[in-house]
């Protein structure tokens, strides 16, 4: 132990408050100012992420309602492995009431002069801490910790300076972390949006009949809808941009007619997925064939799906050798195959960046006709409802193939889809490069956490 370091046990420096019980009969899955937080709020490793949650309609006591910069631990996990079990998270700003659900711990520092929470937090994201933690949980199918087991965990204290050091080199590579994953958000919502206004809502072409119908300017009012737009900021574009946006609006029909599957651009045309786009299963080789595994070759199941921050896939847990690919009637798809885990559940979607090869808990689209990967993959979020209502099964919901490809799918006109698909693949390339990045950091957190956190600064000026 450095001379300057103190040995000492969490519960000398830090209390866990359990958090309230809300009750069950206010949630409510209708978006309100009032977000419950749960273990599914926990990173694997740990730090903050929203997810489908819940919302409360009742008052509460207002000492349940998280701070920015609170620094929460679960005490709950569903995994076998404990995956998120003990870990730490730190409440961001945010637009919700965050509030303060029990099995999870807010932690109370009790000696703020001599310890940075910030340091704390990153404490409670060390591997060895975590062993611990998941080394005396209870319960099999739900693991199980405590506040008590929590502040037992023992370890080496540096001086309040070198803590604040150590916590900040930390913060700012998940500082970082985090920039990625919000701008990768922004992107996906922007491909989102355009594809529902285009070809969903159809407004460019509904701008233009309405345009039409009252005397005016069909091209400008599919001008103002595509662009967000007055007619006044559209001359304050250039000319080069202007006439791009010129051009992106003449693309679009000025009529919608009637199919019996409802009214669609003129020129356009329904079809089914299975029509439009090669539809593959996958396989797993004999596990207890050694020469089948650990290979060169990606293999992906749902639970590589399950972990992704973003839509788009660059590695998997587990690889395999070609003699494994052999075993697999789908072999290697190729790169921009757009992925959709077909049970355990159904939905996961991603676009794989890597030739990849599947296991059975997929449907995989090969876009090797008109439609491109990125108007499949949105397709496939809106059509999600539809998509797991054809799913069927006793002990896990699984759609299958032959379910699968008679789903509807409309097929644009080939200038339309072309200039989405250029604007949109743009994102995705973004969301990719941001993604590789974020590997990267992770991968540098995790060398630096226990080595900071064990040998502190000395490890830096050492290296």
């Amino acid at each position: 132990m450095r001379s300057n370091w103190k040995l000492c046990k969490l519960k000398e420096i830090i209390n866990i408050k359990h958090g309230y019980a809300f009750k069950g009969a206010f949630f409510t899955d209708i978006p309100n100012t009032n977000l419950i937080l749960t273990p599914g709020n926990f990173k694997i490793g740990g730090g903050f992420k929203y997810s489908k949650g819940k919302y409360y309609t009742e008052e509460y006591p207002i000492e349940y309602k998280l701070n920015p910069g609170d620094v929460i631990v679960t005490m709950t996990d569903l995994s076998k492995a404990g995956d998120t079990l003990g870990y730490s998270a730190k409440i961001p700003y945010s637009e919700f009431n965050l509030l303060h659900n029990q099995r999870l711990g807010l932690v109370e520092n009790l000696a703020p002069e001599e310890v940075d929470l910030d340091f704390i937090y990153w404490l409670l994201r060390r591997p060895d801490y975590q062993k611990f933690i998941v080394n005396g949980a209870t319960g099999s199918t739900v693991r199980h910790t405590s506040p008590s087991r929590i502040l037992e965990f023992e370890f080496e204290l540096p001086p309040p300076e070198e803590q604040k050091k150590i916590a900040d080199i930390l913060s700012e590579l998940e500082k970082k972390i985090e920039l990625n994953e919000s701008a990768n958000t922004v992107n996906e919502s922007i491909s989102q949006t355009l594809f529902r206004s285009w070809f969903v809502d159809f407004d460019p072409v509904k701008a233009k009949i309405e345009a039409k119908a009252k005397g005016g300017n069909p091209q400008e009012a599919a001008m103002q809808t595509i662009s967000g737009k007055s007619l006044e900021e559209l001359k304050q574009l250039s000319s080069k941009s202007f006439q791009k946006l010129a051009e992106t609006a003449d693309l679009f029909p000025d009529e919608l007619i009637e199919t019996e599957q409802g009214d669609i651009p003129k020129g356009w045309r329904f079809s089914t997925i299975g029509d439009e786009t090669s539809i593959y299963g996958g396989g797993t080789p004999s596990t207890k064939e050694k020469i089948y595994w650990n290979g060169r070759n990606w293999w992906a199941t749902p639970k590589d799906m399950s972990k992704l921050k973003d839509k788009v896939l660059i590695e998997t847990d587990r690889k395999i050798t070609d003699e494994g690919v052999s075993k697999i009637s789908s072999g290697i798809l190729p790169i921009d195959t757009v992925l959709m885990s077909s049970r355990a559940p159904v939905g996961y979607l991603a676009i794989s960046k890597i030739p990849i090869s599947i296991n059975q808990g997929f449907i995989a689209m090969v876009c090797d006709k008109k439609l491109t990967s990125e108007y499949i993959i949105q397709w496939a979020e809106q059509k999600m409802n539809e998509i797991t209502q054809r799913a069927s099964g006793t002990t896990f919901l699984e759609i299958s193939k032959k379910n699968f490809k008679p789903i509807q799918i409309l097929v644009p006109s080939g200038e339309v889809l072309k200039e989405y698909s250029s604007l949109v693949k743009i994102y995705y390339e973004i969301i990719t490069t941001n993604v590789h990045a974020n590997n990267f950091l992770e991968a540098i957190i995790d060398l630096l956490l226990p080595r900071l956190l064990n040998q502190g600064l000395k490890f830096c000026d050492d290296e």
